[in-house]
């Protein structure tokens, strides 16, 4: 049997064990004959919890980009500002303890921004009327200054 899963559904599920720590933590503690060995050795594991933080945290704006993509009213600046926001959360994960998946989500971001990194998206979103205290370097500036001068 096939079931597809989505974003929305795997940040819901990771969210929630979160907002169930202190239920996991007690359960853990004084009901650990009821928790199979396997689940108690993962709860009992260095780092657990905040290693689903970091996940819910890189999930989250994936989820909502997503949801944004499905509306009737998103536009190409809007996907380049949630694609922004999935970097800084990308870039917040502590590199030392999560090298192999901060660098594995950056690998995958790079294969999706290359999708976005077009001048005429570029020109979109600086247009965009979120962008108005963003700071751009000047390189980038005068590339898209020199794309909108040729439209």
């Amino acid at each position: 049997m096939y079931i597809e899963t989505r974003w929305t559904t795997i940040h819901k599920c990771i969210s929630s064990i979160m907002q169930l720590k202190a239920c996991l933590e007690d359960v853990q503690e004084n009901y650990s004959e009821i928790i199979k060995p396997a689940i108690l050795t993962i709860l009992r594991s260095q780092g657990c919890f905040s290693n689903v933080q970091y996940l819910s945290e890189v999930l989250l704006p994936i989820k909502n980009v997503i949801l944004l993509v499905k509306t009737n009213c998103s536009t190409l600046a809007d996907c380049y500002i949630n694609l922004m926001k999935i970097v800084a959360a990308i870039q917040n994960l502590p590199t030392d303890e999560y090298k192999r998946f901060h660098n594995y989500c950056i690998k995958k971001f790079n294969s999706w921004f290359d999708e976005f990194n077009d001048l005429a998206y570029q020109l979109a979103y600086f247009l965009h009327l979120a962008y108005k205290d963003v700071k751009l370097k000047f390189s980038t500036f005068s590339l898209i200054a020199s794309y909108a001068r040729k439209l």
